[in-house]
Parts: C-alpha cells; sequence; structure tokens
C-alpha cells in the first residue's frame, strides 16, 4: 500500500482520538462538576458502600475522605487529558503535513504515538485506580468505557509502529 495511504489512514485514526479528547477535555473544563461527582463517587466509594454493603465493609479503608485529595487526582486526571488531546492534535496535524509532503512521516508518527501513549495512559489510570476503588460496583458502564478507549489507544499504537 502507498505510505501516503497509510498516512491517511494513520491520520483518520490519531485524529479521531483527537477529537474525542478535545470533547471530552472541554467537557471537564466547562462544567467540572460532572465528572467531578463522579470521581468523588468512585474515590468516597459511595456506590459501593450503597449497592454492596458487606464488600464495603471490607474494603472501606481505601476510600478518599479528604476532598482537596480528590480534586487534586480529579485536576491530574484533566491535565493528562489535556497533554493527550495537544498531543493526538499535534500528531494529527504532522500526520496531514505528512501526507503532502511537508513534515517527515517518522516525526508525524512519533509525536501521535506519544500522543496516543498519553491517551491510552488516561484510560488505563481510569481502569486500574477504579479497579482498586470497585467502580464495577455502581459504575460498570464507565469500567467499560475505559476498557474500550483503552484499546482504541492501544490499537491506535500499534498501527503507528507497525503500518
Amino acid at each position: 500500500m502507498p505510505d501516503f495511504m497509510i498516512l491517511l489512514a494513520q491520520c483518520f485514526a490519531v485524529s479521531v482520538l483527537a477529537a474525542w479528547m478535545v470533547v471530552g477535555v472541554l467537557g471537564n473544563l466547562r462544567h467540572p462538576s460532572i465528572n467531578g461527582e463522579l470521581v468523588d463517587d468512585v474515590l468516597t466509594m459511595t456506590s459501593l458502600q450503597s449497592g454492596f454493603p458487606s464488600a464495603y465493609e471490607r474494603l472501606k479503608h481505601r476510600r478518599i475522605d479528604n476532598a482537596g485529595l480528590r480534586r487534586l487526582v480529579y485536576r491530574a486526571a484533566i491535565t493528562l487529558e489535556c497533554a493527550a488531546a495537544i498531543g493526538l492534535t499535534l500528531g494529527a496535524i504532522l500526520l496531514f503535513l505528512a501526507m503532502l509532503g511537508l513534515a517527515g512521516p517518522v516525526a508525524a508518527r512519533s509525536v501521535a504515538v506519544v500522543g496516543a501513549i498519553l491517551f491510552s495512559s488516561v484510560w488505563a489510570g481510569f481502569v486500574i485506580i477504579g479497579d482498586y476503588f470497585c467502580y464495577w460496583c455502581g459504575h460498570e458502564s464507565a469500567q467499560n468505557t475505559h476498557f474500550q478507549l483503552l484499546m482504541c489507544g492501544l490499537g491506535t499504537i500499534l498501527f503507528l509502529c507497525v503500518a
């Protein structure tokens, strides 16, 4: 397959992740309380307490009661999301320029891979930290969404590195 077509497909894959992440970041910046409340619910294990009280009794030592620490965790997640959005957007732009012969494909793919790694790190963090706080008890759809986004990110990394 000609390099142009591979670059086109890679540009599309990275652009989709970039668009998704930019929309998410803008939502978190404009309406921080929406996801902030969900993060609080997970970190305080509120859904686990109400839905699975016996499991909560065994695991309640994990909960984070400090509101400042919960805000810090949420801000760290938004910061990582912003970095991913920037990396993916730059990667998509460079891949587009590489299709036109205005940028080197190796450099474009390298930037795009960094963006995709940051993207995957966001979702891996939610899956791993969420698992520690048992967010599958009450937030099953969030866990599923985070896992699927992680897989999209990992697939994009492979596509950028192998093709």
